[in-house]
């Protein structure tokens, strides 16, 4: 990153794991260790393509991610700490990753998500309102801010949903989950499709407008 570009990315990070907003549906809870979280630039080929990764927020943090982020008090710095040490150790970011190569995606990831704070019940159910307050209090600064150029992979229907509406500007394409406990299998077929016809799945996603010269929104 330019000097200029990581004085936002860390200005935006320093924000979001201060926000003190207590959406519906989440947990945001310091004194336990359960911050807002996943805004992370993945360092890539200082040549190669970008992408901007967003799913729909994060899995449920465990003690050892709880304690190492709340360690001290520069939350901000403890996260990007963890992130790079620990990313690829999950099926998620790992598979997404592989997929992202495969397409020729080699240049900086920018990781993160609609909502950026843990579900209070069960994965995947958030209030509408708390993806919308989301959205617009943090994801579109990132995007505007670090990335604006780049394509998004949504992963996810409702990640996918959301950010064609979002962000017309970017071209969109749609991933199934790529660790749920049924999302996977589907994007298990998909990776290994495109190791089989990678040049068709290139195709694809190089005709990025419409007949009407309309940036296009895309499920792989």
């Amino acid at each position: 990153m330019i000097p200029k570009q990581e004085k936002i990315y860390n200005e935006l990070g320093k924000q979001l794991v201060n926000c003190n907003f207590n959406c519906s549906g989440i947990n945001n809870n310091k004194k336990f260790g359960y911050f807002p979280r996943l805004l992370f630039i993945e360092k890539g080929n200082d040549n190669g393509k970008g992408a901007i990764i967003i799913g729909l927020n994060p899995g449920k943090c465990g003690e050892s991610e709880r304690k190492w982020v709340s360690k001290n008090q520069d939350y901000w710095v403890n996260q990007k700490d963890y992130y790079s040490n620990n990313l690829l150790k999950w099926k998620y970011f790992r598979r997404v990753k592989e997929l992202l190569n495969l397409l020729g995606y080699q240049g900086d990831i920018l990781w993160t998500n609609l909502v950026k704070c843990e579900c209070i019940g069960s994965n995947g159910d958030l209030p509408i309102q708390t993806i919308r307050t989301c959205v617009n209090k943090f994801l579109k600064n990132e995007i505007d801010s670090l990335l604006p150029q780049c394509d998004i992979f949504a992963i996810g229907n409702q990640s996918f949903g959301i950010s064609s509406v979002a962000f017309p500007n970017n071209f969109v394409i749609g991933l199934p989950h790529s660790s749920g406990p049924y999302a996977s299998t589907k994007f298990l077929r998909l990776l290994e499709k495109i190791r089989k016809d990678k040049k068709k799945y290139l195709n694809i996603i190089n005709k990025k407008g419409d007949n009407n010269n309309q940036i296009l929104a895309i499920k792989l």
